[in-house]
């Protein structure tokens, strides 16, 4: 499908192509239940969110990207595009 569009909320550029994907098919999803502790990892491009948290602790997450030596930054100002995808 190529790259979706996104929303960008007004947040100084925190979660900037990361939020909010626009026409998303809500029928496609697929939930994943959960247990305190539990890993989950997935590709980069499955769309995915976990909802509001709901509980009086923290949520925690580490996000990790791997990238060949030859991947380059975009160029300019990046956060200004509504899109940004580099593909090596």
């Amino acid at each position: 499908e190529g790259v979706l569009s996104h929303g960008s909320p007004d947040w100084n550029y925190l979660n900037h192509g990361f939020f909010g994907i626009e026409d998303v098919d809500r029928a496609r999803r697929q939930h994943v239940e959960m247990q305190p502790g539990d890993t989950l990892l997935f590709h980069p491009l499955l769309v995915h969110g976990s909802g509001r948290n709901r509980t009086d602790h923290f949520r925690r997450a580490i996000s990790v990207h791997y990238a060949a030596g030859q991947c380059e930054s975009p160029r300019g100002d990046w956060r200004a595009k509504p899109q940004v995808r580099r593909v090596c």
